[in-house]
Parts: structure tokens; sequence; C-alpha cells
């Protein structure tokens, strides 16, 4: 997924992932069995295909050609795939959490905004607003971590790894709120 979407011939010139053709004998280098070879040549991009068709990362259109969901970068379907994410998402948040708190420098971006007195359809449209400017944060950080990592491959430098990651959570309020009185809003 990080290939597809970090690679400019993978990529509309508006950063969404182009629809894939199966095979390299229908699209040469913009096919999903090249895609698949060019990150792993030991499995086969059929073996590969079904599992993301199962897990909802991709899908077929009407051209049978593989498209890529967007938003895949955590399963739609597969308990031990979203386990493992869950995980590795909780940990590494709570570990930047924890060194800003221990006042390690440089400190880590960790930021957030909280607001408590917003109607359902304000909701829906900062879910909305969120969802899209969350996504092109992802896409643009994965498009040059991708070409980092490649370019430092070569290097004999110590490798770290690295997690950016986005959230949105919400919830109704209780009649009675908690806030304190006249605070409506937070960033942090």
């Amino acid at each position: 997924v990080a290939v597809w979407l970090g690679t400019a011939r993978y990529l509309h010139e508006d950063g969404s992932p182009l629809p894939l053709a199966r095979f390299a004998s229908e699209g040469g280098e913009l096919s999903f069995e090249s895609l698949v070879a060019g990150v792993n040549s030991d499995i086969r991009s059929r073996v590969v295909l079904d599992e993301w068709l199962r897990l909802g990362v991709v899908r077929l259109d009407d051209e049978n050609r593989v498209c890529l969901n967007a938003e895949a970068f955590v399963p739609s379907e597969g308990f031990d795939e979203k386990a493992f994410y869950f995980g590795h998402n909780l940990h590494d948040h709570a570990a930047a959490a924890a060194r800003n708190l221990l006042g390690v420098q440089p400190a880590l971006l960790e930021r957030s905004v909280q607001y408590d007195a917003l109607s359902e359809a304000s909701m829906a449209l900062l879910a909305k607003q969120s969802r899209e400017a969350g996504m092109k944060a992802l896409l643009a950080v994965n498009k040059n971590a991708l070409a980092l990592e490649q370019a430092d491959a070569a290097t004999e430098a110590p490798k770290h790894r690295m997690t950016f990651g986005i959230y949105f959570y919400t919830e109704p309020m209780p009649e009675a709120s908690s806030a304190p009185a006249g605070k409506t809003g937070a960033a942090t």
C-alpha cells in the first residue's frame, strides 16, 4: 500500500491511486503484478490480491482492474490485522505522549483539538474535514518517507522507525457537562 500511494507512476495527477491492470501482460509497469514483484519477488501477486480483496484493501472494477481503497491503512476486515495495528498505534501514541510528559528533547509531535458543545451536524462536518485533511497528510508523509527510505537503504547509518498517525473520536456529551463553565474548545 505504501509503495502504491507513494510512487508517482501509480498515482493520478491529484495524488489519488490509479487503478492497475491485474497482470504485467496487460499493464506492464502499471500493473498490480509488477507492483507486488517490485516490493517482494518471493510472493505471487495472486496471493496478495486475494488477501487484500478479503481485507477490503482493494476491489476489482468493471474492467477487472485492481483499485486501491485509498483509506486502506487499516484493513476493514480481519481481526488479527486490526489487532496488530491497534497495538502498534496505541503503543507509539502512548510512547510519544510519555516522552513529552517526561520532558525528553526534542519533543515529539502529539497535538489535538477538543470541543464539547457541537451539534451532530457540526460533528459530521468536522469528521469529514478531519478524514480528508488526515488522509492528505498521511499520503504526503508516506510519499516522502518511501523516497527517503529508498535513498537511506544505500547508507550504513543506523536505521530508525517512525509512525505518523491520525485519529478522530466523538461521543455524545452527558446531560450535565463536566467541562468547566465557559470552556468550549481547546487545542494542545
